[in-house]
């Protein structure tokens, strides 16, 4: 007679759960599973061509040495397997200024073994010029590594987006936050901060702007006549959406004007000869502003 040995024909596994799937040659098995906990085997129910089992409440992230028992002849199978990790909580963007993002997260119940965290342009139509020059060798703690970019399609090929690149890092398990560094100022990036457990992972995802940045060498001057006057600057570094300009005499605010992007100078008209002015400039993208820089001029 065949006896109820257990040949394992599947394994599946969440974060909190296992099911474990099998065949036997004997007739009129009947089997537990018992993954190592403190608790009562779990049943295994007959379904087509084999059996099933599946057992809840483990513990997201740790590995379990499950063992399959017949009820009839004690013959018996085991594997090892481990439930999927979570992803971190409260993931956070704790400072932003033109170079750096810095997150901050909360650990995940459960098990992991370690963090491996994430820097990718949210724009793949532009590529950042900070992530292109960074150096994949490079090794120092205070910068992340670089991932090279996928290869290019063949001319022959129909045209895709090139893949933008990527920094990561890989963190400790007691790790809580990070800071990426030498980035573009007024850039979008996503982070993304991954849990490992064994050869499994989850992931948790930020989108963030670095602060655009601030111009320089603005210069407020006169023009032909003497009641105008002109504003010109060095365009700023980085990704901006415009240029925010107000013109102030005596504390009062009397020009306050938009300009495009691409514009390093804006005239000022019908002002008082002999006044004192001053030029107030910002870099404006997506509703953050730089640090402001101030040039005054006389008509």
């Amino acid at each position: 007679v065949s006896r109820c040995s257990v040949n394992f024909s599947n394994i599946s596994w969440s974060s909190g759960a296992v099911s474990v799937s099998f065949s036997t040659p004997g007739p009129s098995c009947s089997f537990s599973l018992i993954t190592g906990e403190p608790t009562r085997p779990t049943p295994c129910n007959p379904d087509q061509g084999g059996f099933t089992c599946r057992v809840t409440g483990l513990s997201p992230g740790t590995r379990y040495q499950v063992m399959v028992i017949s009820e009839q002849d004690g013959e018996s199978g085991s594997t090892t397997v481990r439930t999927a990790p979570l992803p971190v909580q409260k993931l956070m963007v704790r400072h932003a200024d033109e170079t750096t993002l810095s997150v901050l997260w909360s650990p995940p119940p459960g098990e992991w073994d370690g963090f491996t965290v994430f820097l990718r342009q949210a724009d793949p139509h532009r590529m950042d010029p900070a992530l292109q020059q960074a150096d994949p060798h490079q090794m120092d703690p205070s910068l992340p590594q670089v991932a090279p970019a996928l290869p290019q399609e063949a001319p022959t090929l129909p045209q895709v987006a090139p893949a933008p690149m990527e920094v990561w890092r890989a963190l400790p398990r007691e790790a809580k936050e990070f800071t990426f560094t030498t980035l573009t100022s007024g850039e979008q990036y996503t982070i993304t901060v991954m849990t490992n457990s064994g050869n499994l992972s989850s992931s948790a995802s930020v989108r963030a702007y670095t602060r655009p940045a601030q111009v320089s060498g603005l210069l407020l001057g006169v023009q032909s006549s003497t009641d105008s006057l002109q504003a010109s600057w060095q365009r700023a570094s980085g990704v901006l959406d415009s240029y925010r300009v107000l013109l102030v005499s005596d504390s009062s605010v009397i020009k306050n004007e938009s300009v495009a992007a691409d514009a390093t100078s804006t005239s000022f008209h019908l002002l008082r000869p002999g006044a004192l002015y001053r030029a107030v400039l910002t870099t404006v993208r997506a509703g953050l502003s730089s640090r402001q820089t101030v040039a005054e001029g006389h008509t």
